[in-house]
């Protein structure tokens, strides 16, 4: 498989402190790519710079040799994110359904009917009861929101998504149903799936790459590193 998604040396700083350095992946479609590391490594760091979020020093990301780094017409579209705060990802003053049918519609379905039938459908995929249509987001708990969030983040059918702490909140039954689409998305996705849960990157990830006090240690198949 050809990659998708080319790091190269990519160079962090916020107020000239080296947030992260030496950092080079490559993705593919149809992989799921972990990342770990402890509590301020530059797991989220990454994932805000490859979204356009944070400025980079030095290095390139490349996907169809378009930085991703740069504004471009690819975020939000060929490429998303699921952020790990999920009141991130909502209009605080739109009902839920609503922000999602809109979403449905901009990106891949041209009726309103057929918006809400999807939306529905993917509600119901994550076991999120069809009232939760109509509130607005602070009406739902944690654990809800974080799978709105989720459905947010998958509803433009990325070729790149990336999942930061998506599991973050859930019960074991639900984050089983979470997994679930995930594999399902893995089919035609590239993911790049951040965690600190050892186990469950165990479970799903096909590579690893590892991150430490900002610098990208190793990468590594799953098979070796378990």
């Amino acid at each position: 498989m050809d990659n998708i998604l080319e790091v190269n040396n990519l160079l962090i700083e916020i107020n000239n402190k080296e947030i992260l350095r030496e950092v080079s992946f490559s993705l593919k479609r149809g992989e799921i790519l972990a990342i770990v590391g402890e509590s301020g490594s530059g797991k989220s760091s990454l994932a805000k710079c490859l979204m356009g979020l944070l400025p980079h020093k030095e290095g390139t990301a490349l996907y169809k040799d378009k930085k991703l780094h740069e504004k471009n017409d690819l975020i939000g579209k060929e490429l998303t994110m699921v952020p790990q705060n999920s009141m991130n990802s909502f209009n605080p003053t739109l009902k839920l359904g609503r922000q999602i049918t809109e979403g449905l519609l901009l990106h891949r379905i041209k009726s309103k009917d057929g918006a809400m039938k999807e939306a529905l459908k993917l509600m119901n995929e994550l076991q999120l009861d069809e009232e939760l249509y109509y509130k607005y987001p602070h009406e739902l708990s944690g654990g809800m929101k974080q799978r709105m969030a989720f459905i947010m983040g998958i509803l433009p059918e990325p070729q790149i998504v990336i999942l930061d702490e998506v599991t973050t909140g859930l019960d074991s039954v639900n984050k089983k149903k979470v997994l679930e689409k995930i594999c399902e998305l893995k089919k035609s996705t590239g993911i790049l799936f951040i965690s600190h849960e050892i186990d469950l990157v165990r479970e799903i990830a096909d590579r690893v790459i590892v991150l430490k006090n900002g610098l990208h240690l190793l990468g590594i198949p799953i098979m070796e590193k378990m």
